[in-house]
């Protein structure tokens, strides 16, 4: 155990506080991505939370500094009972690759952790495999809303299981910086949001015709000659709700495929490259529940930037909000 940690933990318990973000970084001078003698490890913090039965941790955030499979475990452990409220989970630059056993608990403790929203993995290269096996945990679950897998080494054979999870969870934030994808993998991911804006037209085009022909069959009734009727009566007012989880299905708010070495102009015949970006402002022009859009530093050229122009005009014509795309 830490006794640092622990002094700390007694001391929040006699003032009645909470200690709600937990950061662990690597320190100036001391490399802590190699098994050197004498350096930190993230178990005895996580066994020192354990131990002391602290559960309002909040934000757990472990920033370039490497985890080891005894580490990884004991997180798991920690996320796997439940009990814990942990909202926001960061692994940033963490060594964590697809390597069995450990990896896989972490990754299936996710599901169990019903307060964790959050999840970043940024810069750990655990590829297609890792990533698949991410998607496959967190598509038994409806609790993530934030899902952050920057520079993890992902190719465009993981866009199918990222479609997936877009489309059978109630995620919200997707970023995907930094991989390759291509204009292959981003369009698998672009689908299930595109298919879902085509049938939210297509309704709401038939529910305005089926009005149409109600409003069509509706005989006038005469008003009568012997005074106005009388006004309606106020009701209470009520009172607001909580607003309460975003429902499941592919409605994300924020999507960002910053390069992702998307080509419009491929070297072959291939027209899909243009497809994708074509998907991309379908998406931007019709989509009333996209907020932030990031396609940076992908080579979508004049014809590509064309594309965006024209879809932003006709979302502000049709009175959606811009939001940051």
């Amino acid at each position: 155990m830490c006794p640092s940690i622990e002094k700390a933990l007694q001391q929040c318990i006699k003032e009645d506080l909470y200690l709600e973000t937990w950061t662990v970084h690597k320190t100036a001078g001391l490399n802590l991505k190699t098994p050197v003698e004498g350096a930190m490890s993230l178990t005895p913090v996580i066994d020192t939370l354990r131990k002391g039965r602290y559960i309002h941790i909040g934000k757990l955030l472990v920033w370039n500094f490497g985890v080891d499979d005894a580490a990884t475990i004991a997180m798991a452990d920690l996320l796997g009972q439940g009990s814990y409220i942990i909202k926001r989970l960061e692994l940033i630059d963490c060594l964590l690759i697809q390597m069995g056993y450990a990896f896989t608990r972490l990754i299936q403790s996710f599901t169990k952790c019903e307060s964790l929203t959050t999840i970043l993995l940024d810069y750990n290269m655990f590829g297609d495999p890792g990533c698949e096996e991410l998607c496959e945990a967190m598509c038994e679950n409806t609790h993530i809303l934030v899902l952050s897998l920057k520079y993890c080494g992902i190719t465009y054979k993981s866009g199918l299981c990222l479609a997936d999870v877009i489309k059978r969870t109630r995620l919200q934030e997707l970023y995907l910086d930094g991989n390759v994808l291509t204009h292959s993998g981003a369009m698998d991911i672009l689908s299930p949001l595109v298919e879902q804006i085509n049938t939210e037209l297509y309704m709401k085009e038939e529910l305005q015709r089926l009005q149409q022909q109600q409003e069509e069959q509706q005989y006038v009734i005469a008003t009568p000659t012997n005074g106005a009727p009388p006004p309606p009566k106020k009701g209470k007012k009520k009172k607001k709700e909580p607003p309460g989880p975003p429902p499941i299905g592919p409605w994300l708010a924020k999507l960002s495929l910053k390069a992702n070495d998307i080509h419009v102009i491929s070297h072959d015949t291939d027209p899909s490259p243009f497809e994708c970006v074509q998907m991309c402002a379908r998406l931007v022009a019709g989509s009333e529940t996209l907020k932030d859009l990031d396609f940076r530093d992908n080579h979508i050229g004049e014809a590509g930037a064309k594309q965006f122009s024209l879809a932003l005009e006709e979302r502000i014509q049709g009175r959606i909000r811009a939001g940051s795309i």
